[in-house]
């Protein structure tokens, strides 16, 4: 996929554009996993990079820069790891 700059992504209706935090290397008990486990695993929470306007009578609930949790399979990838999904996908705002 080609460099996608995200500054200049404007998703349109009610989807957002996010950018899924970074893989961790590591269990939070210090269990170092492998780079095949690394690679299948999504992480779930990420920062909102872009919001499109929303659906007529209903204004959008998040807002560029907040950090957001989403399910394992929601989204799209759309280039350099970046993430655009429905708003009603996004689970919570943290």
């Amino acid at each position: 996929m080609r460099t996608i700059n995200p500054d200049k992504l404007k998703p349109v209706s009610n989807r957002v554009v996010i950018q899924p935090d970074s893989k961790e290397k590591e269990t939070k008990s210090g269990i170092i996993k492998p780079s095949s486990v690394i690679a299948q695993t999504r992480q779930l929470t990420g920062v909102v990079l872009a919001v499109g306007n929303g659906r007529p009578g209903e204004p959008m609930i998040v807002k560029k820069g907040d950090v957001v949790m989403f399910g394992e399979h929601d989204g799209t990838e759309i280039g350099d790891g970046l993430l655009i999904m429905e708003e009603h996908r996004i689970l919570v705002v943290l």
